[in-house]
């Protein structure tokens, strides 16, 4: 379960409780963020893993082994470390590094944003459309049906 006020507008977050696909996948709108509040199914949604497919589509440099980068200034750089035993994100201002401890795509989005007032820019499979907000809520009461 997510806490509703760490979300924003283009925040990418899962229908399943283990993000498998991008079929799992609800990019956040002013519809479906409504939607979310109005049924009260925030509670249905999840955090998705940062990894290297996610780094790779918001645009991240793969530095070497487990690290990526992103430049936000020519002195501000957003750096990530996937190894599995120190995950975090650091910002690296004027080569000084203060580390974030972000673990989720929505977390680096709201970060990115904070650093540099525009959304972070992914670019998804051509073959992926993410679902209408008919299709999301149906899928969250497929998923959550008691019977």
């Amino acid at each position: 379960m997510m806490d509703i006020k760490q979300l924003r507008y283009g925040n990418c977050v899962s229908l399943s409780e283990t993000y498998r696909n991008v079929g799992d996948l609800l990019i956040l709108d002013q519809s479906k963020f409504e939607a979310l509040i109005v049924f009260k199914s925030y509670d249905r949604i999840y955090p998705i893993p940062l990894t290297i497919d996610w780094l790779l589509m918001f645009g991240f440099e793969h530095i070497h082994d487990d690290l990526f980068k992103i430049h936000i200034t020519d002195s501000v750089i957003l750096i990530v470390n996937l190894n599995y035993l120190s995950q975090d994100v650091a910002i690296c201002i004027n080569n000084q590094r203060f580390y974030v401890g972000k673990k989720y795509v929505h977390e680096l989005q709201n970060l990115y944003f904070s650093l540099k007032r525009r959304d972070l820019d992914f670019n998804i499979r051509d073959e992926f459309t993410p679902p209408t907000l008919q299709q999301a809520i149906e899928r969250l009461n497929k998923a959550f049906r008691t019977e």
